[in-house]
């Protein structure tokens, strides 16, 4: 439950930062970009804590294509997961229109939406299944090579454990690196 609420209160300072900035840094030029979040699974026990690392490099403005891991740190007997995956990224003012985005109360084009699928394996207990991913997800740039990110994550496994049920949906917060 403390990482639930851990969550929200992030996804609530993300909005609250880009709520209250004016204008976002510079562009610049993406090639690759290196993302770290957390994630909260729910079980019958209660939350389970997992970290999600992956690195993306960018083909065109709006696509890049990368990996995936979804682990717990802090569990080496849990299931880990290792995904590729593909990212498809948009401005929000371009998604919404520009009639809707001027009746927004903060500026849309400084916020990215990412809508993310993949697919990969799971190991788990010494086997291996089919997983499959899909998210979307909202970035804020803070900084020209920084970001902060919330989204939300289907997670798709064999098996019945805490991270290998047959799916598992959370939101996620956390940071993006560009280089």
């Amino acid at each position: 439950m403390k990482i639930k609420a851990l969550v929200i209160e992030l996804v609530v300072l993300l909005f609250a930062v880009g709520a209250s900035a004016q204008s976002a840094p510079a562009p610049v030029v993406q090639h690759a970009v290196i993302s770290v979040d957390a994630a909260g699974y729910g079980s019958a026990k209660g939350t389970q804590a997992v970290s999600l690392v992956g690195g993306a490099f960018q083909f065109t403005s709006n696509v890049s294509l990368g990996y995936l891991r979804v682990s717990n740190p802090a569990d080496s007997t849990q299931p880990v997961y290792n995904l590729g995956v593909a990212n498809y990224s948009r401005e929000l003012k371009a998604l919404l229109g520009s009639k809707l985005s001027s009746k927004l109360a903060f500026d849309s084009s400084n916020f990215v939406v990412t809508f993310q699928a993949g697919g990969g394996k799971v190991n788990y207990a010494g086997a291996s299944h089919v997983a499959e991913v899909g998210g979307i997800f909202l970035t804020r740039p803070v900084a020209n090579n920084l970001a902060l990110t919330c989204g939300y994550q289907v997670l798709h496994g064999q098996g019945t454990s805490i991270l290998t049920r047959n799916t598992s949906s959370v939101p996620t917060v956390g940071l993006n690196f560009t280089f």
